[in-house]
């Protein structure tokens, strides 16, 4: 089984998104060629917790993700360590599932962001638009766009469950159940997320073509752009 580094996630050139992408073009690779492959992930946000054993050594914080077979309650041994199998794993901040539909992932940045919105809903008649505004952009919308281009191609319920959210976001901010999703992204100076993404996939697609991006979508440099 191959190990796969995501280090360079943390680099100043290379962003999460960006490690992110190049995994998951890699592992839908081996996906669309019906090979079999075992993820082995830890939770790196418990990397400090304990330095006794270190949690390079500790492999009982490690889960697998397998692609390419149905999932089960199986498990691998490393070092005489049972390692239990997942149906999904977070890795950088991005739940992944062995169908890589990121379903799981939908759900789980729809709840968040449905948490921050009930809280806009009951101070809507406390703040002003603007102050309203400003905290949907800045504490709602990014749970809502975090790492989108991983993600993009979902199914289509999930993405209307995602604009619905952020309709509702809106509403909250503009107090206003009569305007049209169109109206109120108008009024907020927005799109919807799924035209915000393809603005994005768009400028990715000119820094590759121009080579301002980094080395590591090599999936994408062999396609004429």
């Amino acid at each position: 089984m191959p190990i796969l580094s995501i280090s360079l996630g943390y680099q100043g050139v290379s962003s999460c998104e960006t490690t992110l992408i190049n995994l998951v073009e890699d592992w839908r690779l081996v996906r669309d060629q019906r090979q079999v492959m075992s993820i082995l992930s830890t939770d790196m946000s418990k990397a400090f917790d304990s330095l006794h054993p270190p949690l390079v050594g500790n492999l009982k914080k490690y889960q697998v993700l397998n692609l390419g077979f149905i999932q089960n309650d199986s498990s691998i041994c490393v070092n005489n360590v049972e390692i239990k199998t997942k149906g999904n794993i977070i890795l950088l901040g991005v739940v992944l599932d062995s169908k890589l539909n990121f379903s799981e992932h939908i759900i789980s940045i729809c709840k968040k962001a449905s948490q921050r919105i009930g809280v806009l809903m009951r101070l809507r008649n406390l703040i002003p638009m603007k102050s309203k505004l400003t905290l949907f952009k800045s504490a709602i919308l990014p749970f809502l766009a975090y790492c989108h281009l991983v993600w993009h191609f979902r199914k289509a319920s999930n993405t209307r469950k995602h604009e619905r959210l952020q309709e509702r976001g809106l509403r909250a901010v503009f107090k206003d159940n009569n305007s049209s999703y169109e109206q109120s992204l108008e009024k907020a100076d927005l799109t919807t997320l799924q035209n915000r993404c393809l603005q994005d996939l768009c400028i990715l697609m000119y820094k590759v073509k121009h080579k301002l991006c980094p080395a590591l979508y090599k999936y994408l440099t062999s396609f004429n752009i």
